[in-house]
């Protein structure tokens, strides 16, 4: 498992300030040197229910889109949300304790300055525990790209992180 305690505090530094930036509502530069999502992820295990909310960067994620899925953007550069929900079932893939992925839905997007939050929800038709979860969103697109997911289950709170090559892990 990888977490933020065995990152040298130099990546920590760089990590906190792309979440700071991103919560705070910063604008972007031109180029935004910081190439991150920030995922809250909430697990109902008794409803065998999965509802995730990704924040990014909206002209990362649309490009990323448009690029892998051949969509064409709206005018603000939003991917339509069909597009959206196949980039996202095939970069940020839940499973069940059977090890088949989750089916996602999408519960839509809102845009907040440069960031875009986009909501998808997932049923499991067997049991969550062991639930995993594999997040390259955006790794096609960036090499330096980081993902971190909150995940909140059960009343407990855990932070992944996810670099270029690392495997689904567990969820709580």
């Amino acid at each position: 498992m990888v977490t933020a305690s065995r990152f040298p505090w130099s990546a920590r530094v760089l990590l906190a300030a792309g979440a700071i930036a991103m919560l705070a509502d910063v604008p972007a530069a031109d180029a935004h040197p910081i190439h991150t999502t920030m995922s809250e992820l909430t697990l109902d295990a008794s409803r065998r229910t999965v509802t995730v909310q990704v924040r990014m960067y909206a002209d990362d994620f649309g490009a990323t889109v448009a690029r892998r899925t051949g969509a064409r953007l709206a005018a603000d550069g939003a991917p339509p949300a069909d597009a959206a929900l196949a980039y996202l079932s095939h970069t940020l893939v839940l499973t069940d304790s059977a090890g088949r992925p989750l089916p996602l839905a999408w519960c839509g997007a809102r845009r907040i300055g440069d960031a875009i939050v986009v909501c998808v929800r997932g049923t499991a038709s067997a049991p969550l525990r062991p639930a995993r979860l594999r997040n390259a969103l955006l790794f096609d697109a960036f090499a330096d790209q980081v993902n971190v997911v909150r995940v909140s289950s059960d009343g407990r709170t855990r932070t992944l992180i996810f670099t270029r090559g690392d495997d689904a892990r567990a969820l709580p």
